[in-house]
């Protein structure tokens, strides 16, 4: 959902076209906010994870500092990705 590949690998989501918030979700991508995922969709209708909200807030305020944070909750993410996401950029 938010940006997991870079911008060269995501192909456009193609289950946007009649969801409610596509276009909400196209201004997010516009700013590069947002992104799909690689098989072409964009999962509007799964929930958020912890990560991807973060790195939503990250993008949108900037952050870009890195820090070692352990949630018990979050699988250990040993290769820098938890499901499909997350790539710390």
């Amino acid at each position: 959902m938010l940006r997991p590949y870079p911008r060269s690998l995501a192909a456009p989501a193609s289950d946007l076209s009649k969801h409610w918030a596509k276009d909400q979700i196209g201004a997010w991508t516009a700013l590069d906010l947002a992104e799909g995922y690689l098989d072409g969709t964009f999962k509007p209708d799964s929930s958020i994870t912890r990560t991807e909200f973060m790195a939503l807030v990250n993008r949108v305020f900037n952050y870009t500092a890195k820090a070692e944070i352990n949630f018990k909750d979050v699988a250990a993410l040993g290769s820098g990705k938890q499901g499909s996401f997350l790539d710390g950029s």
